[in-house]
């Protein structure tokens, strides 16, 4: 019989987190669901957050009036994601408080607080339960007025479930598993993740990118684009060609940019032929890429399940609909494109990479590590992997790990001059308690070039 230690983790389906967005104005007006999912994170933004850039950031102790979080893990989780933003944050071994934040650090324009509202643990033999829900807000610390604030719940349960198309990793995630100690890093890490990313002007661990063969965007346009794109459309539906002869006409002047080649005009033209026929591949194709360019996702997806339903399986476009997927909260179904991919593809850094993201975002920081290790074996220097890596090594209680991880990304980073970048990896070595293990010359030298910058 195995034993619960011998067990191999797996990955589980989890309940996908997303929000609904509050704008605050003379009075609060609701704003649509932009997320889709079963939970959301309830939040509002002051309208004065729309247009502001926050310059420092102090992440506060959380209120815990009943002592349900005595480790501070919710504070520690929100510092090392907002860590990863570039934004400068107070280390979390100055301790500070409300009290002194003013006196210590007069610097500091904004504060992160919050509240413990629940940390609860129910274990039933083979089913256990765990929930927790925190609220927080961000406040102006000059004008005391707050910009954003937000509460979630998240709920995990533990035992033996079904798990479908993802069970390429094998084992179960057991309820005695959920409901260790370790699991609550990972719950307040993936509570902290769902949150941060409402806040805005944080663009939270994203980094722009062009990326499966987009071409940068084209900001040139003939002065008669796109109205001689909208002539041209017209004089074609003028003839009494055949829908295939229009499309055939049209298809050409798309792929060969005969006319306006401005991606205005362009889509204009993709629309419409699309419009005619919707499975057209040349003009889906050009579609898929420009939403992803624009992270228009939901019609990323939309142009992905139509290409690879009509038996247009390709990478490039299980990697476009995959990180569209990520971008929405949908991990589970993003998991499932990662893994087709590299079911055919083993050598995709990138796909093992997004992988990866997607179960740091489930809070399965186990199975994360594992991937962002896969991804850095293609691309051994690739520092955006390092710094991630070294968040999930951290979030996973592997501080030899994510130290050496971090440690490795920012001497490349130094070396390189890239300061910005140094700075972000600075920020989450204070976030998971890894800089104090630098040495002494090593600090000084951090202090003179990066903090003085």
């Amino acid at each position: 019989m195995i034993t619960i230690q011998g067990r191999v983790l797996a990955v589980i389906l989890i309940f996908v987190f997303s929000g609904c967005s509050t704008l605050t104005k003379k009075k609060e007006e609701t704003l649509r669901e932009r997320l889709p999912g079963n939970k959301k994170v309830s939040f509002q933004v002051n309208e004065l957050m729309q247009e502001y850039f926050p310059k420092c950031i102090a992440v506060l102790p959380f209120d815990d009036s009943d002592s349900l979080d005595v480790e501070q893990d919710f504070q520690k989780a929100f510092h090392a994601q907002l860590s990863t933003t570039g934004i400068r944050l107070i280390p979390l071994q100055a301790k500070v408080s409300e009290s002194d934040l003013n006196s210590r650090f007069s610097d500091c324009d904004m504060k992160l607080t919050g509240k413990v509202l629940e940390n609860k643990r129910k274990h039933y033999a083979v089913y256990s339960e765990y929930r927790a829900g925190v609220e927080t807000k961000l406040t102006h610390i000059e004008s005391n007025t707050m910009f954003w604030r937000a509460n979630h719940t998240l709920i995990k349960r533990g035992g033996t479930l079904p798990i479908g198309v993802v069970s390429t990793i094998t084992g179960i995630f057991s309820a005695s598993k959920n409901v260790e100690e370790a699991q609550t890093g990972r719950i307040t890490y993936e509570i902290a993740n769902q949150m941060v990313q409402t806040i805005p002007n944080l663009h939270f661990q994203e980094l722009k990118r062009n990326t499966f063969g987009v071409d940068a965007h084209d900001n040139t346009r003939k002065k008669t684009c796109p109205g001689a794109m909208h002539e041209f459309i017209a004089k074609t539906e003028e003839l009494k060609d055949k829908d295939k002869d229009k499309i055939d006409r049209l298809g050409k002047a798309l792929k060969d940019k005969e006319f306006c080649s401005d991606s205005l005009s362009q889509l204009v033209l993709a629309q419409r032929i699309q419009q005619i026929d919707s499975k057209n591949r040349i003009a889906n194709d050009w579609l898929i890429d420009h939403y992803y360019k624009r992270e228009s996702f939901v019609d990323v997806i939309k142009v992905a399940d139509q290409l690879i339903s009509q038996g247009h399986d390709l990478e490039k476009y299980r990697m476009q609909r995959g990180d569209s997927l990520r971008r929405i909260n949908e991990y589970e179904k993003a998991i499932e494109d990662f893994l087709s991919v590299l079911v055919s593809d083993p050598s995709n850094g990138q796909a093992y990479f997004f992988l990866a993201r997607s179960y740091a975002a489930l809070g399965r920081f186990d199975i994360a590590s594992a991937g962002f290790e896969k991804s850095l074996s293609v691309a051994p220097e690739n520092t955006d992997t390092m710094l991630f890596a070294g968040i999930a090594h951290a979030a996973d209680n592997k501080e030899d790990k994510a130290f050496a991880m971090l440690r490795r990304a920012l001497v490349l980073e130094m070396a390189g001059k890239n300061i910005q970048k140094s700075r972000i990896i600075v920020n989450t070595m204070r976030s998971t308690g890894t800089f104090n293990r630098l040495s002494k010359k090593e600090k000084t030298f951090i202090e003179r070039e990066i903090d003085n910058f």
